[in-house]
């Protein structure tokens, strides 16, 4: 109990530092107002989240039969190709839903559109229908990332990094349990009634990112959907501020990385079940990802990851996640060494983007205060909400440009798709380069650094 008290103290250390006041009954007013807001940012992330069907998505579309969509490599060259191609026009126009409705409306839509495409998946009689399911889908993850930005703007910037951690921890603990209840009813009712629970936990996700409070008002009265280009180019000067161009960056390749693993992973795992006669256990595995993934990153939440380890991670996150495929992909992993792979696979994924998050969002406001990200005289009347989720919407977007180019690469060749054991290792293989470009980037500064006895003049 001892522990768990430590524990909790580090946890709100941040808080109290930020919350600081001369009043005490305004510092536990505020206080309260804080833990209020971050438990519903938390109940959001929960309930968005919350899908025991996912893990078994290829299964149900295999068992109802559909044509066009009656064997893995169809499903994947003609159902979740959708999904792949359509995430960059809806990450473009939920962008400028977020720069005229403001961040929560665009939450909102993201939530209803997770709504419509478990419908669909259920429902939908034709491939036409499913394709369809697959491009709401594509809105419902791209209006996510205006949940990145919107759990800032309520907040203190001295709690962001604690408020990430416990959002990104709050999403995969939901994560964990509702794969091991999707795994618990699949084996005993089928795969139909997982997805009817995941319509009933989408529809309160739609009602609790209605009661989530909005973006602050725009500084010097400045209204949502103000036309002009300040905005972007606030959000274009905050993208070169700090460490916020290299998180982009490593952000670009293992988001696409995890995007086209998470679209198709059931499919290289239906595969090598099958070859090797044994139950498909991805529900229990899901729950073992996101179960080590929360822990990871509810534990380091105390920890400044973001500070003097960040370069650290930006290496070993894409090394660790190319290590990952390899053991996923190898012919000698077996399903254990596949299973395992794929929690290792996520744990660094995961982690990695509640340091990103909490990181860019820091940077994003003190080049705001500073003058560096939100215009003249830091600020100017632009919203530095908009600004946080524009600089978040380019990386993710970038991402999905080079998601979409890998997937016209495999789908070019006739005879391959995500069921070969090949293309996990070119991605692979891929994102070991990334990492080790990255080491060597950071490896051959920091020997520049040590040979100057001396420091640069800044205009150098």
């Amino acid at each position: 109990m001892a522990d768990l008290g430590t524990l909790g103290d580090q946890l709100l250390l941040p808080v109290e530092k930020a919350l600081d006041d001369d009043d005490p009954a305004k510092e536990r007013k505020r206080s309260k107002k804080w833990c209020g807001t971050v438990a519903l940012y938390m109940l959001y992330a929960a309930l968005f989240s919350f899908k025991p069907s996912e893990a078994f998505l290829v299964d149900f579309i295999l068992s109802r039969g559909v044509d066009g969509a009656q064997s893995e490599t169809e499903i994947s060259r003609q159902v979740f190709s959708v999904f792949t191609y359509t995430r960059m026009p809806a990450l473009l126009m939920c962008l400028f839903l977020c720069r005229f409705w403001g961040c929560k409306a665009v939450v909102a839509w993201s939530a209803l559109c997770g709504l419509a495409t478990t419908a669909l998946t259920i429902a939908g009689p034709s491939l036409a229908w499913l394709q369809l399911s697959q491009a709401l889908a594509s809105f419902a993850f791209a209006g996510h990332v205006a949940f990145d930005a919107l759990q800032f703007s309520r907040v203190e910037p001295g709690t962001f990094r604690l408020v990430s951690h416990l959002t990104k921890g709050a999403e995969l603990a939901s994560c964990c349990v509702s794969s091991v209840l999707g795994q618990f009813l699949r084996q005993r009712w089928g795969e139909r009634p997982l997805f009817a629970v995941t319509l009933a936990f989408e529809a309160l996700a739609v009602l609790v990112a209605l009661c989530l409070q909005g973006a602050r008002e725009h500084p010097e009265g400045q209204k949502r959907g103000t036309r002009g280009r300040r905005p972007f180019s606030a959000a274009w000067r905050s993208l070169w501020h700090g460490e916020v161009f290299r998180w982009t960056l490593v952000w670009v390749f293992c988001y696409a990385g995890h995007d086209l693993v998470l679209t198709n992973w059931q499919i290289l795992a239906e595969v090598k079940l099958s070859d090797l006669n044994l139950p498909n256990l991805n529900g229990y595995t899901w729950s073992a990802a996101y179960l080590a993934s929360a822990a990871i990153t509810l534990a380091a939440a105390p920890c400044d990851l973001a500070g003097g380890s960040a370069h650290t991670i930006q290496t070993m996150a894409p090394l660790a996640m190319a290590a990952a495929l390899f053991g996923m992909a190898s012919s000698r992993s077996g399903a254990l060494g596949m299973y395992s792979s794929f929690v290792v696979f996520q744990c660094a994924f995961q982690v990695t983007a509640a340091v990103r998050n909490a990181s860019v969002a820091s940077e994003v406001s003190d080049g705001s205060k500073g003058g560096g990200g939100g215009g003249e005289g830091g600020g100017g009347g632009v919203d530095p909400t908009f600004v946080l989720s524009a600089v978040l919407w380019a990386a993710s977007g970038a991402g999905l440009g080079l998601e979409a180019a890998a997937m016209a690469v495999v789908q070019s060749a006739a005879r391959l798709s995500f069921a070969d054991a090949s293309v996990w290792l070119g991605m692979s293989s891929c994102l070991g380069l990334v990492g080790v470009g990255f080491g060597a980037y950071f490896t051959v500064r920091s020997l520049r650094g040590r040979r100057l006895p001396f420091s640069l003049p800044d205009d150098m």
